[in-house]
């Protein structure tokens, strides 16, 4: 596919039937979009290049430039996909059109993003680089619903699996969970 940064660092994400994609670089050929999103069909082949956008038969389902990320990968959920940079400034879209929902920096702006949003229980969880977990409600209108800490430095994107979510922090694999949860519940 043509039209994107020049390093796309996320990993592309697959949903009802679209493949999404972002950069946050400059384009290699200067008519791109630049810092873009893509929603391109499960189905197209062959060589994509930035078309027209909005039509049944074209490849790309919508663009967003200027909202790509550099690092983080998209998070689609609940019908939004949640894109934050690397500034802490976390966007959300409608899934099928593109359209923007909301644009809001979750933290103070002097903290780094590194880890890419993930979510559960219909809440989005964003980890800055200083180990501040920020929660927000999933959805199409923003709301921030606290703060966690996790004490120590966290670049990792953490994984969540019944129940409990792990980060790997500087020095440390950190699990926090249900405090009912016994191991016997959870696969091996």
């Amino acid at each position: 596919m043509s039209g994107g940064g020049g390093i796309p660092v996320p990993a592309p994400v697959v949903s009802d039937g679209l493949v999404y994609l972002t950069s946050n670089h400059r384009p290699i050929n200067p008519t791109d979009p630049e810092q873009p999103i893509f929603a391109v069909r499960a189905n197209a082949a062959g060589v994509i290049a930035t078309p027209s956008v909005g039509s049944a038969d074209t490849p790309v389902a919508w663009v967003q430039k200027q909202r790509g990320s550099y690092m983080q990968t998209p998070l689609v959920y609940q019908g939004i996909v949640y894109v934050g940079k690397d500034n802490g400034v976390v966007g959300a879209y409608d899934a099928r059109t593109g359209e923007e929902k909301w644009r809001e920096r979750v933290g103070d702006g002097a903290a780094g993003f590194t880890a890419s949003p993930v979510a559960a229980d219909g809440k989005v969880y964003c980890t800055s680089e200083p180990g501040d977990v920020h929660v927000l409600k999933a959805g199409p209108a923003f709301e921030k619903i606290g703060v966690g800490r996790l004490g120590e430095s966290c670049l990792s994107t953490p994984a969540i699996s019944e129940g409990t979510f792990y980060f790997h922090t500087r020095g440390h694999l950190m699990s926090i969970g249900s405090a009912d949860a016994r191991p016997s519940d959870r696969a091996p």
